[in-house]
């Protein structure tokens, strides 16, 4: 995410989310509507795609952040 002022303790900027599609439908609908509340200068956008592009995103920074189950994390998928 970037921080455009600081001085003013206003955060603006984007903020990038990767996640399968069944996230996007069960858990993110409310969570970024309240963060969006918080934070009304910064752009969410949600790229959806499978474990091996998510893991890619990760890696080459194209994400801020990714969602993914206990299962594939537990496995090393994203190590």
């Amino acid at each position: 995410m970037n921080i455009v002022s600081a001085n003013n303790n206003v955060t603006s900027g984007q903020l990038i989310i990767g996640n399968f599609s069944s996230a996007s439908a069960l858990l993110l609908q409310n969570l970024i509507s309240e963060y969006k509340e918080l934070n009304p200068n910064v752009l969410v956008v949600v790229k959806e795609g499978h474990y091996d592009e998510i893991q890619k995103w990760l890696h080459d920074d194209q994400i801020d952040i990714a969602l993914f189950n206990r299962r594939t994390y537990s496995k090393g998928y994203f190590n």
